[in-house]
């Protein structure tokens, strides 16, 4: 579907026509998920570039590979006992900054759509439209101890 300037109006409205329906547990529910697919698109980008796929993954954080699966699959919310068992497994560690709405930029455009998007087609799109998607920003880095040629990971 293209979409011309002129429609670019009504398409914000109808984004935030459904935004609004929606409640607040759904709000907190698609931040959470986004929160997490952060991490994972993080823990996934260092296991490809180590050759780990996910059952060694789980292996090596002492959990099933259907664990690891059903987070991907967002049917699961991932903790931070297990994000410290990755961490750990993985020898690296998670870096976060807390950054204020001031301090959001033009830069933060691509996730702000995500965050539509993902509202107007809820939870079951929501994986896809962020596992898929570059999302800019400093919120969460993996740095790997065992490497300190390469540089930072930021999403």
């Amino acid at each position: 579907m293209i979409m011309s300037l002129s429609n670019k109006g009504f398409v914000e409205k109808s984004f935030k026509d459904l935004s609004d329906s929606l409640s607040e547990s759904d709000k907190m529910i698609i931040e959470t998920r986004l929160l997490m697919y952060r991490f994972l698109s993080e823990i996934d980008k260092i296991t490809n570039e180590r050759g780990i796929n996910r059952k060694e993954l789980a292996k090596l954080a002492g959990t099933s590979a259907s664990y690891v699966t059903q987070l991907y699959q967002g049917k699961k919310i991932i903790n931070l006992q297990m994000l410290t068992r990755i961490k750990k497994a993985l020898d690296v560690d998670f870096k976060i900054e807390i950054v204020s709405a001031e301090r959001k930029t033009k830069s933060d455009v691509a996730e702000r759509s995500v965050m539509k998007i993902a509202r107007a087609v809820q939870k079951n799109v929501a994986h896809v439209a962020v596992h898929g998607a570059n999302l800019p920003g400093k919120l969460i880095q993996a740095k790997s101890s065992k490497s300190e040629r390469r540089p930072q990971k930021t999403l």
